[in-house]
């Protein structure tokens, strides 16, 4: 790994860890809000969601408002061996248990697993984004790996205005989003430019 990406990752995860509760609660209020006004957001009829850790854009609000709507919520299981992770359906975040990372994982029941049938949104958790949707997360390249196999995907990243960087380091295998939500701003990217809206 580049030893730009670890002092990045870093700095970030320091930065995440010295927030303010209060403003961090206002942020997330509204990432959340502007998520659900998205016309993406309202036309998906299956959303690929993340159970936060404390450092990262809360998605309880966005979980409940899609149950709400009748979309099929869906969130990761990483097979740690394997460095990847797929995705299982779960009804409420009481049914999920502490996984292997110390984050809520549904059960991974064949019988729930995501197979792509409807209009998916993906939401994907970040530490940095940079303009042309180039994502700084933990380092397991879970992520990366699950959107390589599936580039259809239309995807999201979340973070804080203070994570949107000019320029994140990147490695070969790291996969652009297309879009980026912040606190403040919205913008659409194609790997290599963006247009904020």
């Amino acid at each position: 790994m580049m030893p730009q990406k670890q002092a990045l990752r870093r700095r970030m995860l320091q930065l995440r860890r010295e927030l303010d509760p209060v403003r961090k609660g206002e942020m997330d209020g509204a990432i959340a809000r502007r998520l659900l006004n998205l016309p993406a957001f309202a036309q998906a009829q299956e959303l690929l969601l993340y159970a936060a850790t404390d450092i990262e854009v809360e998605t309880r609000e966005i979980f409940r408002e899609a149950a709400a709507q009748g979309k099929r919520v869906y969130f990761p299981c990483c097979q740690v061996e394997r460095h990847e992770m797929s995705f299982y359906h779960a009804a409420s975040f009481g049914e999920m248990n502490v996984s292997h990372y110390g984050i809520p994982e549904p059960v991974a029941d064949p019988a729930g697993q995501w197979t792509g049938q409807g209009r998916t949104l993906c939401i994907v958790p970040a530490l940095a984004l940079d303009h042309r949707g180039m994502r700084l997360g933990y380092g397991g390249g879970y992520y990366d790996r699950f959107l390589a196999r599936h580039p259809e995907l239309e995807t999201i990243g979340l973070c804080y205005e203070a994570g949107l960087l000019d320029a994140v380091p990147t490695d070969v295998y790291d996969i652009p989003l297309g879009m980026i939500l912040t606190e403040s701003t919205l913008e659409v990217c194609d790997g290599g430019s963006s247009e904020s809206i």
